[in-house]
């Protein structure tokens, strides 16, 4: 569901069984990954910086589960 909001990317990876609505008000030009761990929300020109989130999640013990 959006409102005044335009060119995104919305991806639900969660289970059949966890899937509830993802609205969006006033967002542009974002990637918006939802699953059953962890959100992501992000400006499309910043997805080059995936791989820098990704090595310092990894880093920390308490989110090493979302690599």
């Amino acid at each position: 569901m959006h409102a005044d909001s335009a060119r995104n990317v919305i991806f639900d990876a969660r289970s059949k069984k966890n899937r509830k609505p993802i609205a969006v008000v006033g967002v542009r030009d974002c990637v918006i990954v939802q699953t059953d761990d962890t959100t992501l929300v992000a400006h499309k020109k910043a997805t080059a910086k995936m791989r820098e989130l990704v090595t310092k999640l990894a880093a920390d013990k308490a989110y090493r589960n979302l690599t």
